[in-house]
């Protein structure tokens, strides 16, 4: 093996330094820690002794050019999973999202149990449903005939109860200017002015004239005075010919 270069300084006393060859040291030591003296060696930091006595000290050169980049190294193992942080505040509510499509159709319910007949059939008339207990003013299914149902509006309250409102007036929003047949079969709402129809109370009703008449509950909605003479919700033994009714109703009650 061919000796390593390297700058020394040769020292000795009255005597210049001069360049100088070390020797190759043994694999894994440091030129710089070694005293070779005789053929043996002794650890003495930053000195090199040669056998002839002379004392050299080594000088170190300025650091060489970076080597080339090594390969990259095989991936290390994933480290282990830290403990979960503590919970970070809460956003802003998100947009309301489009409805979802309808379900399914539930399964049919168990059929209920049948109601009295007693309550329904044997009900001729409002007075009969208010002797059963049903003390509200409402519409009720009734039996006048005891086998074709009407529904009727049952006054529970003025004058004991029990009465059947033929006719009703009180907002003008139904015209009641018709002609036989509208009266016939009756009109109107429910939820406001209504006749309940002559086949349905078996009387030729509804106020049929050709000349005169003493009262009019089907004239036309005038309310309170009004110039016209006798072509509003009149009668002629209370208020006269030239005032008009703001409300009016028609009921019948049985008298058994």
């Amino acid at each position: 093996m061919s000796p390593e270069k390297g700058t020394l300084t040769h020292s000795r006393s009255h005597q210049r330094v001069r360049p100088f060859q070390a020797h190759v040291l043994p694999a894994g030591t440091s030129r710089s820690n070694w005293i070779h003296r005789s053929g043996s060696t002794t650890r003495r930091p930053d000195s090199f002794l040669h056998s002839g006595g002379e004392h050299l000290t080594i000088l170190r050169g300025c650091p060489g050019a970076p080597g080339a980049q090594g390969d990259k190294g095989e991936r290390g193992l994933p480290g282990e999973r830290g403990s979960p942080g503590s919970p970070g505040k809460a956003g802003p509510p998100g947009i309301k999202g489009d409805p979802g499509a309808p379900g399914l159709q539930g399964t049919k319910g168990d059929k209920g149990d049948p109601g009295s007949p007693e309550a329904s059939y044997t009900a001729r008339d409002c007075k009969s449903l208010l002797e059963k207990g049903f003390t509200f003013s409402d519409w009720y299914i009734i039996y006048p005939d005891g086998n074709q149902p009407l529904k009727v509006l049952c006054d529970m309250h003025t004058d004991g109860g029990g009465w059947i409102i033929l006719q009703r007036r009180y907002d003008g929003s139904v015209e009641f200017l018709r002609d036989w047949a509208s009266y016939k079969m009756g009109f109107g709402s429910r939820l406001s002015e209504f006749w309940l129809g002559n086949d349905n109370i078996h009387k030729k009703g509804g106020w049929w004239y050709n000349q005169c008449h003493q009262s009019n509950l089907n004239g036309l909605y005038r309310p309170g005075k009004h110039e016209t003479f006798a072509d509003g919700i009149n009668w002629r033994s209370g208020k006269g010919y030239n005032y008009s009714y703001k409300r009016s109703e028609m009921k019948i009650r049985s008298v058994e």
